[in-house]
C-alpha cells in the first residue's frame, strides 16, 4: 500500500485526505469519546511510580520521542502538495502556516485526551513490573487495555485500525519524501526505483518490532536530532535577529562535533552538563550562535 500510493506522489494528497486522514480521524475520535465516557468519575490510580515532576518529565520524553526529525522530511511533501493545489496568486506561507496550526491543535487535542485516558486507567505497580519485565511498551499496553475496556474485543481492531492508518500516512510520507531526495541528487537512478527500495527497507526494519526498532535507531537519532533541533532554532532566531551565514552554521558544526561524540561515549562528554537528558548539545548551541554573530559583526566592522 505505501509503495502504490509513493509511486504516484501527485496523487498523494488526494489518496491520503480523501480516503485515509478521515478514517483515522474517525477512528481516534470513536475511541477518545468511548473510553473517556467509560473511564468519566474514574479516580487517577496513584502508584510508587509515578512522576515527581510530570511536566518536565513529560517535556523531556516528548522531546525523546525525535519527532521534530519529520518536520525536515515531511516540510518537503507538504510544501509541494500545497505548491500543487494552490490558486495562481495565494501565499504558500499563509497556507503552510494554516496547515501547521490545524495540524497542532488537533494532536494537542489528541494527545490531552489519550493523556487523561492513561491517567484514568487502573495501573499497579506490579503490573507495570510485569509489561517491563515482558518487554511490552507500556503505552501500547494502556491503549489496548482502554480500548478493550470501551469496546470489549471489538477494541483491539479499532485500536489496530486506528495504528494502521496512523502508520501508514507516516510511512507514505518518509517514502515520498526519502525518494525525491535522493531522486533530486542522485538522478540517474529513477524516483520509482528509491521508493521500491525505501519502501523494502522499511518493511524489514518495521517486522522487527517496535522495541527493536527504536533500539536500532536511537545511536543514529542521537546524531541527527540535535543538529535538526538546533538547525530549526537557528532558523527561528534568524526570523527575529537576521543571522549570517557563519552565525548559522557554527552552532550546528558544534552540535555536530558534541552529538558524535555523545554517541560514541567518549568521556570527554560524559559530564556535559544536561548530559542526563540528553540534551547536551543545547549549551553549544547556545555558545555557537554568540559566537558566530559575535565574529561576523566584528567582521563587518
Amino acid at each position: 500500500m505505501t509503495l502504490w500510493v509513493s509511486l504516484n506522489p501527485t496523487k498523494m494528497v488526494d489518496r491520503i485526505g480523501a480516503i485515509l486522514t478521515p478514517a483515522l480521524l474517525v477512528s481516534i475520535i470513536a475511541l477518545v469519546v468511548k473510553t473517556v465516557s467509560t473511564l468519566m468519575g474514574t479516580e487517577a490510580v496513584h502508584t510508587t511510580t509515578a512522576m515527581k515532576t510530570p511536566l518536565v518529565d513529560g517535556f523531556l520524553e516528548g522531546y525523546q520521542t525525535m519527532d521534530a526529525l519529520a518536520a525536515f522530511a515531511f516540510s518537503v511533501v507538504v510544501m509541494n502538495a500545497i505548491r500543487a493545489k494552490a490558486k495562481k496568486g495565494e501565499s504558500l506561507t499563509k497556507q503552510a502556516t494554516a496547515a501547521s496550526m490545524i495540524a497542532a491543535v488537533a494532536l494537542a487535542l489528541i494527545y490531552i485526551a489519550i493523556g487523561w485516558i492513561g491517567n484514568k486507567m487502573p495501573l499497579s505497580a506490579d503490573t507495570i513490573a510485569e509489561v517491563a519485565g515482558r518487554g511490552q511498551n507500556l503505552g501500547v499496553f494502556i491503549l489496548n487495555n482502554a480500548a478493550m475496556q470501551a469496546f470489549g474485543e471489538l477494541g483491539r481492531s479499532v485500536l489496530g485500525l486506528i495504528v494502521t492508518i496512523a502508520c501508514l500516512t507516516t510511512s507514505i510520507g518518509l517514502v515520498v519524501a526519502t525518494a525525491s531526495y535522493f531522486h533530486s541528487v542522485f538522478e540517474k537512478i529513477s524516483y520509482r526505483t528509491y521508493a521500491a527500495v525505501f519502501t523494502l527497507i522499511g518493511f524489514g526494519l518495521a517486522n522487527q518490532g517496535l522495541n527493536a526498532v527504536i533500539s536500532k535507531s536511537i545511536p543514529v537519532l542521537l546524531i541527527l536530532y540535535p543538529i535538526s533541533m538546533t538547525a530549526m532554532l537557528v532558523l527561528l532566531l534568524n526570523l527575529v535577529m537576521p543571522l549570517s551565514k557563519l552565525a548559522r552554521g557554527v552552532p550546528i558544526v558544534l552540535v555536530s562535533v558534541v552529538s558524535i561524540l555523545s554517541v560514541m561515549g567518549a568521556d570527554l562528554v560524559a559530564n556535559l552538563p544536561l548530559k542526563a537528558y540528553s540534551m547536551e548539545w543545547l549549551p553549544f548551541a547556545i555558545v555557537g550562535v554568540i559566537v558566530g554573530f559575535s565574529v561576523s559583526k566584528f567582521a563587518k566592522e
